[in-house]
């Protein structure tokens, strides 16, 4: 059996016979780097004339092959989710698409993405970073988008605090907020009812990055009014969303135990934001750290 770096250069250099209707100018592989420090192993194919392409990442099909398939069925695979992938990747002009209008907001763990973030403009946001990416399509097939690098940040002729300025504002405009009670939300999902729990949902409305909507102005005071709540809890969910629960729930500490249990057991590691429990005072309009926290994050340094 190939160990995964041998199957790795074995599928790159399997798929130019497989793929002779296209003219390859390379097969290569890349070494992703993905949010929270997670890398993955992804195969690329540069076709002549064309000036983007998928990535194929490579650990899915290498526990395809150690679980039994053949090396041949799972270059096969490979090939045929290349040639899916292919089309619904959207045609781009590349000076188009680096456009500050396209910038928008992304909040990560600020610990696990330290490494990352030495090449990444951001800023710290309590135990979280905002950093920005560069929207590429949002549309039927979902989001795609870019971080933005220092190298992408020069050739935007901004400065990073223009930068997380343009980004912040933008995000308002292309992914505005939603807030839903949680049993509306599941009601969406799976057609189940509940009864209420007291709980609100923050995201935004394509569901993809929408703890940032923190960030928005005013959103956490809208929050709090529709609540009917001076202050509330915030529990990091994951960075696609956060949850909203009154500050009588249950103790900060309690809700932290909670958190991170559910961080452990079910949110993957891309997706992890953090484990702290977060609490917003309406009359402040800050946020803060609920447990042993000394950091605090008010509406007027917000860019």
């Amino acid at each position: 059996m190939l160990g995964f770096k041998e199957f790795c250069n074995e599928i790159r250099e399997g798929l130019p016979e497989c793929l002779m209707e296209y003219d390859i100018e390379e097969v290569r592989l890349n070494t992703v780097a993905k949010n929270n420090g997670r890398e993955l192993t992804a195969v690329t194919i540069a076709v002549s004339g064309e000036n983007v392409s998928p990535n194929i990442y490579l650990e899915s099909y290498y526990l395809m092959y150690t679980e039994g398939m053949s090396f041949e069925q799972v270059l096969e695979s490979v090939r045929d989710d290349y040639i899916q992938a292919r089309a619904d990747v959207p045609a781009f002009d590349e000076t188009e698409i680096v456009n500050r209008d396209r910038l928008y907001v992304q909040i990560v763990n600020y610990e696990r993405n330290m490494g990352r973030l030495e090449n990444i403009p951001h800023e710290k946001f309590l135990d979280m970073a905002v950093t920005t990416r560069m929207l590429i399509r949002n549309d039927d097939y979902g989001v795609a988008s870019a971080v933005v690098d220092y190298k992408m940040m020069e050739q935007l002729n901004m400065t990073k605090e223009e930068l997380l300025v343009y980004a912040k504002e933008n995000s308002v405009r292309l992914f505005p907020v939603k807030i839903q009670r949680l049993e509306d939300s599941i009601m969406e999902l799976t057609s189940e009812e509940l009864p209420p729990t007291g709980i609100y949902v923050l995201t935004n409305n394509a569901g993809v990055n929408g703890a940032s909507c923190m960030l928005y102005d005013g959103i956490l005071k809208e929050a709090a009014m529709k609540m009917g709540e001076q202050k509330f809890r915030v529990l990091p969910s994951s960075v696609h969303e956060v949850l909203l629960v009154s500050e009588n729930c249950m103790e900060p500490e309690e809700l932290q135990e909670m958190v991170a249990a559910i961080n452990r057991s079910t949110v993957s590691e891309t997706e992890y934001l953090s484990d702290s429990v977060y609490e917003y005072d309406a009359g402040k309009d800050s946020l803060s750290i609920a447990v042993d926290g000394k950091d605090t994050y008010r509406a007027e340094e917000r860019y």
